[in-house]
């Protein structure tokens, strides 16, 4: 495989880390306060600098997208809503794919 522009095998790499999580995974968790009260959602991280929160409720939606700790996902005020509390007319500004790429579709 190759991490931080190197090949390096899986045994070569797990010589150098103490967990395989140091250099990526996925979490999942479920929101449990407030609006967001059972969203599930799943962390992704890899080792070359993607940090991601998919809203596994809501067709997989990115709320939350950074590249090397840079944020590059346009985030809205209307935060993770549990979806049984979601009104047709509140599902604008749901994150990144749910809002932007589908209003710009038509």
């Amino acid at each position: 495989m190759k991490l931080y522009n190197e090949e390096i095998s899986k045994k070569e790499l797990l010589k150098k880390v103490g967990d395989i999580s140091q250099i990526g995974g996925i979490k999942l968790y479920e929101m449990i306060d407030g609006v967001s009260r059972g969203v599930r959602v799943a962390n992704i991280k890899n080792a070359i600098g993607i940090d991601m929160n998919v809203i596994i409720d809501r067709g997989l939606d990115i709320s939350d997208l950074r590249f090397n700790s840079i944020p590059i996902a346009w985030k809205s005020a209307v935060k993770r809503h549990h979806r049984s509390i979601m009104k047709a007319e509140t599902l604008n500004g749901s994150g990144l794919f749910t809002e932007v790429c589908l209003l710009l579709a038509g």
